[in-house]
């Protein structure tokens, strides 16, 4: 690999340019690397992500702007509840790395929207991404 075949990234401008889901937040992704992805996201104001778990590889999290909280939780042995749950804020400049099986999502506060790089497996976004049945029920 030759310096002119470094990848750069906007990472506060690309979820502007994505298309909001159905909560409003933006995802864009920005990288496959094989057994890697980066995707750079952006979470309203006010807004909380859906509380889930993977059976494989870490979550790491960069916060590049904004405040908020990041849910943590152990699963219980029948796989349906949180136990020990625990908030921890969040802010710019933080990193956090989140092990398999631990329930995890992350909130922006009221006055402020979040916006963080996440690396992990792709298959985080597709395959091995678990929820809580009490998160499922309409």
């Amino acid at each position: 690999m030759a310096a002119q075949d470094i990848i750069i990234h906007n990472s506060l401008a690309a979820p502007a340019q994505a298309s909001p889901d159905f909560r409003g937040f933006s995802l864009a992704k920005l990288e496959n690397l094989g057994s890697l992805g980066v995707i750079s996201e952006k979470i309203p104001a006010g807004r909380q992500g859906i509380p889930h778990y993977h059976r494989e590889g870490i979550d790491i999290f960069c916060i590049l702007q904004g405040n908020g909280e990041l849910l943590l939780a152990d699963l219980s042995a029948d796989s349906q509840s949180m136990l020990n749950e625990r908030r921890i804020p969040v802010s710019a400049g933080s990193l956090y790395v989140v092990p398999a099986g631990i329930i995890h999502s992350l909130s922006a506060s009221s006055d402020s929207e979040l916006v963080f790089i996440n690396v992990a497996p792709p298959e985080h976004l597709t395959t091995d991404r678990l929820f809580l049945n009490q998160y499922l029920q309409s």
